[in-house]
Order: structure tokens, then C-alpha cells, then sequence
């Protein structure tokens, strides 16, 4: 798994230099929804090595290695996840940051929103990731920007009219559900990845 891990990354190495710019840019800037574009985006790089694998033929080249199924699903999945870690924890700084120069403490919502975002990130990859082992990057890559740009616009009109707060709902289970609802679906995701690259390569 981590030869996979460092595989992506070498592949990545140009990609996320660009990456850790732009999102460093975008997540302190005084704008919700540039922020959360900026997560959104972290998720999208998976389809990058996704890409890359396809143009090589990596497919063909795994089955000279002792890789399991699970393990080559699993290092995108990995991936995916600290690439939207990084988004998430210097969105939380840009948002203490922003507070700071307003003269004014964060909020507990406005820290607290990234991880949500980083959350809803997490779910339309793991909604693509699926898709992408079994009919292919390109088609797969269709499927998760729809979904991508759908949650960003309902996401994010929930956080500018602040509906959260109005529906008086605690930060606290908020954050808890996010997680479990999160957790629950990558799992599902994972397994039905596995089923479904398992099903490509016969």
C-alpha cells in the first residue's frame, strides 16, 4: 500500500505543488464558497492519478505486482483523503486568519464549517470512485462533477443564508452525524469499488 501511496505522489509531485498554491490562496480568502471550492477540488485530484494510470496502462502493469484488489482501490481512497485533509486544515486556518485581521474571535461555525464541506468532499469522491474502476475514469469523472457541482451549490447556499443556525441544530451531533454519515458511505463505497474493479479486469 505504500508503494502505491508513494506511486500517486511521485506522479502527483508537479500537480500538487499547483495544488498546495491555489488552495492556500483560496482558503484565505473572506469568501465561503471559494473555500469550499478549494476542498471540493483537493477531492478532484484522485481523478488526476486516475488519469494518469489510464494513459500508462497501470492496470496491466499491477498484475506483475503482488497487489491485492483491495490495496490498489485503497491507496486511491487513502489518497483522497489526505489531499482533503490539507484543504481542510489551512481552510480552518484562513477562516481563524480572516477573523483575526477583523478584529473579532472565530466562530465555532466558521471552524466548524470546513470539516462539514471536507466531509461532503469526501462523499462525492467516494460516489465517484465507484464508477471510475468500473466503466473508466473519463465517463466516471462525468458522474462525479455532476454530483460535485450540485452539493457545492446546495452546500453552500445552506451556509450563506445560514440555515444551520436557524435551525438551532448543536455543532456538536452536527459534526458527529457528518462524520458517521461519511464513514458509513466510504465504507460502502470502498467495498463496492473492490466488487466493481474485480468485475472490470475479468
Amino acid at each position: 500500500m505504500t508503494g502505491l501511496l508513494l506511486k500517486d505522489g511521485y506522479t502527483m509531485l508537479r500537480q500538487a505543488k499547483f495544488f498546495l498554491v491555489m488552495v492556500v490562496i483560496l482558503a484565505f480568502l473572506p469568501s465561503d464558497f471559494v473555500y469550499g471550492y478549494a476542498i471540493f477540488y483537493a477531492a478532484l485530484l484522485t481523478t488526476t492519478t486516475l488519469t494518469y494510470d489510464q494513459r500508462v496502462k497501470w492496470d496491466n502493469l499491477a498484475n506483475m505486482f503482488p497487489y491485492t484488489a483491495g490495496q490498489i482501490v485503497g491507496s486511491k481512497y487513502l489518497a483522497g483523503y489526505l489531499y482533503v485533509t490539507i484543504a481542510v486544515i489551512l481552510s480552518i486556518c484562513g477562516r481563524y486568519a480572516n477573523a483575526l485581521l477583523d478584529g473579532r474571535p472565530a466562530t465555532s461555525m466558521e471552524l466548524a464549517t470546513p470539516l462539514i464541506i471536507g466531509c461532503a468532499a469526501t462523499v462525492m469522491s467516494a460516489i465517484y470512485l465507484p464508477f471510475a474502476f468500473w466503466i473508466g475514469e473519463e465517463k466516471g469523472r462525468l458522474i462525479f462533477v455532476l454530483f460535485t457541482v450540485v452539493s457545492i451549490i446546495g452546500l453552500m447556499s445552506i451556509i450563506e443564508t445560514d440555515a444551520l443556525s436557524m435551525l438551532n441544530i448543536n455543532l456538536m451531533l452536527l459534526l458527529l452525524a457528518a462524520l458517521g454519515l461519511t464513514i458509513a458511505i466510504n465504507f460502502i463505497s470502498f467495498l463496492a469499488a473492490i466488487f466493481l474493479y474485480k468485475r472490470r479486469k475479468v
